[in-house]
Order: structure tokens, then C-alpha cells, then sequence
């Protein structure tokens, strides 16, 4: 997963703080921004 910030001026950020979140049954999301599927299939919005 990779995401671009901007401030409210259209500016983009050059070293933004991002931190990136899966519920545990769908999968998991690594320090890379690699997310890695969990066996159960269903719906996690």
C-alpha cells in the first residue's frame, strides 16, 4: 500500500507519519505496506 499526503494547501508532505491498519481476520499489513491475506474469506469493510 503506498498513500500520498498533502496540507490543506495542496503542498505535498515530505515526510509524513503514516501507519497502516487490517482487522486481524482479514489479514495483516507488514512495515513495507505489504498487506498479506488471512485464509478466512468474507467481507471486512
Amino acid at each position: 500500500m503506498s498513500v500520498k499526503v498533502f496540507d490543506k494547501s495542496g503542498n505535498a508532505a515530505l515526510s509524513p507519519l503514516v501507519s497502516w491498519q487490517a482487522a486481524p481476520e482479514a489479514g495483516s499489513i507488514d512495515e513495507g505496506g505489504v498487506f498479506t491475506a488471512a485464509t478466512h474469506t468474507g467481507f471486512f469493510p
